[in-house]
């Protein structure tokens, strides 16, 4: 499950980079925000694989909503290169919804 997270790391470092581009930056560096999701699960205790996949799916699909929501913010402001990163992270989020499930 590990694997998940390293899978995303790539696309976050591609957003920081884009909010840099856009002039923009960072409230809290990506490491910062990855220890506080991985501080959230951690205070859960599991005594299965399942119960943790069922917890992580949770997670994922909180991100995949939040990610949808701003594709479609980027599609309203016209940002044909924003909504293109952040469909890619949409279908590695889905991709590892679907794993998830089948963990279960």
């Amino acid at each position: 499950m590990n694997q998940l997270s390293i899978g995303l790391k790539s696309h976050f470092d591609q957003i920081a980079q884009r909010i840099a581009n856009l002039g923009g930056a960072l409230q809290a560096p990506i490491e910062t925000a990855s220890a506080d999701r991985q501080a959230s699960m951690a205070l859960i205790e599991f005594r299965d694989e399942k119960a943790y996949a069922s917890a992580l799916l949770a997670h994922y699909a909180a991100m995949a909503k939040s990610t949808q929501t701003a594709v479609e913010e980027a599609e309203d402001n016209g940002d044909p290169d924003t909504t293109d990163l952040l469909m890619h992270l949409l279908r590695t989020l889905e991709q590892s919804i679907q794993a998830l499930a089948a963990q279960l």
